[in-house]
């Protein structure tokens, strides 16, 4: 299911991509051709790497969209308007997620955790790495416990 959420995310930034160079683009494309490029100019854009010329996602349009002949001022105009694309959208998230931390924060009854419930492995026996293991540990335990419930 992750997987399917993950592609269309990808195919929803591509296409954005498209629609873009589409809204910039005076010329005609063959978009049958050009199709790949906008997955992997997103993937670029998305790779976390830090260089000197940091318009990572430009120089990716640029080089790309240039192999077919696509003007270099259309492929610069389309991968800055999708960055605005993304910066509007990831201000919308944060504006949601601020308000609703205020929400949450202005309500009065806050669960409050009285306790902690906390698995403590069994000790074994004898040194570390010893015959005893954990497990036999436990079900010796078990056997005597059961054992007294049953002499009570």
């Amino acid at each position: 299911m992750v997987f399917i959420f993950a592609f269309l995310a990808q195919s929803a930034l591509s296409a954005v991509i498209a629609l873009n160079l589409a809204a910039v683009t005076q010329s005609q494309l063959d978009w049958a051709r050009i199709v790949w490029t906008f997955p992997v100019i997103t993937i670029i854009g998305c790779v976390p790497f830090y260089c000197r010329w940091r318009r990572v996602r430009e120089a990716a349009a640029l080089t790309f969209l240039g192999l077919y002949n696509v003007p270099p001022g259309d492929c610069v105009a389309a991968a800055l308007l999708t960055l605005v694309i993304k910066l509007t959208w990831a201000m919308i998230g944060g504006a949601v997620l601020w308000r609703e931390e205020s929400l949450y924060r202005a309500r009065p009854n806050h669960f409050q955790a009285q306790t902690v419930s906390v698995v403590i492995p069994p000790e074994r026996s004898g040194q570390p790495g010893g015959d005893d293991s954990a497990g036999a540990s436990l079900v010796t335990r078990l056997r005597d416990h059961r054992g007294r419930r049953r002499q009570r």
